[in-house]
């Protein structure tokens, strides 16, 4: 019994002491590159149209404490062209993001100065967001094998303006309440991937990885309350079936204070 109250004890000392942070990220900006198909090199059709819709599920913060759902839905147009692939389209997104309670910070040790949790509990909760944009990108590929492909090297571009209540809350948010804040409303990624696809009998199946890049720098606030500048970026990592017209997918960004997976489908509109 001394022992079981012992262990709870140091449990909950440690969980009560150790320190605290904040970091507000948009959902948006890790959720910019779902996976976009494009016809192979072997197909009769060198273009197509394609719709897309997806639903991403994650986590934020520190230790992934918030989560968010959202939808996303797409319209691209794709293209063969030689050795060069590419495409363009629009995008739109609406979601949840829940905006977790933090314990009132106790002791000057493990205090955070850059913490506020009286402000950011007060504003807590369920919050809608939402953006708008536009994406594309271009490959450069090598066929293999029997039809088979590999999209050796991939530049893709996305914009998109977000908007809603969690947008609202990070505006109002002081310096001082979080470490990290990202006030933007326009989010801009670059990214440089690499895909390998093999073809089907009715389609293909393949996998692809990407490293994206935020273009714009955000301030990073340490428990001291001292300042740093950092670029925001994920990694993602796709698999890829293709069966006629249907493209399902199944995608994993890891970035900075966030993880979200995505299941997607892209459907052919074209014959």
């Amino acid at each position: 019994m001394r022992k079981t109250l012992l262990t709870l004890s140091l449990w909950l000392f440690f969980l009560t002491s150790c320190t605290q942070y904040a970091y507000y990220h948009s959902p948006v900006a890790v959720n910019t590159n779902s996976y976009k198909s494009i016809p192979l090199q072997s197909d009769d059709k060198k273009s197509a149209l394609y719709a897309s819709g997806v639903f991403t599920t994650g986590g934020a913060n520190e230790n992934l404490r918030d989560n968010f759902n959202a939808a996303i839905g797409s319209v691209h147009h794709s293209h063969n062209f030689g050795m060069f692939q590419g495409y363009y389209g629009v995008t739109g997104m609406l979601g949840q993001y829940k905006v977790d309670d933090y314990a009132r910070q106790t002791g000057q040790r493990y205090r955070n100065l850059n913490l506020n949790d009286s402000v950011i509990n007060s504003m807590a909760g369920s919050k809608s967001f939402g953006s708008w944009g536009a994406m594309g990108g271009i490959n450069i590929v090598t066929p293999f094998g029997n039809k088979h492909e590999w999209r050796i090297i991939g530049a893709e571009f996305s914009w998109n303006r977000e908007f809603g209540e969690y947008l609202n809350f990070r505006t109002k948010l002081p310096d001082t309440a979080a470490n990290i804040i990202d006030r933007h409303r326009d989010h801009m990624t670059i990214s440089i991937s690499t895909d390998l696809v093999f073809h089907l009998k009715r389609g293909s199946i393949g996998y692809k990885a990407a490293a994206v890049l935020g273009t714009q720098r955000l301030y990073e606030y340490n428990k001291d309350r001292i300042s740093s500048r950092y670029q925001p970026a994920y990694f993602s990592n796709t698999f890829h079936v293709t069966i006629q017209k249907f493209t399902g997918f199944w995608q994993v960004n890891v970035g900075n204070h966030s993880l979200s997976t995505q299941l997607g489908l892209n459907y052919k509109l074209t014959r």
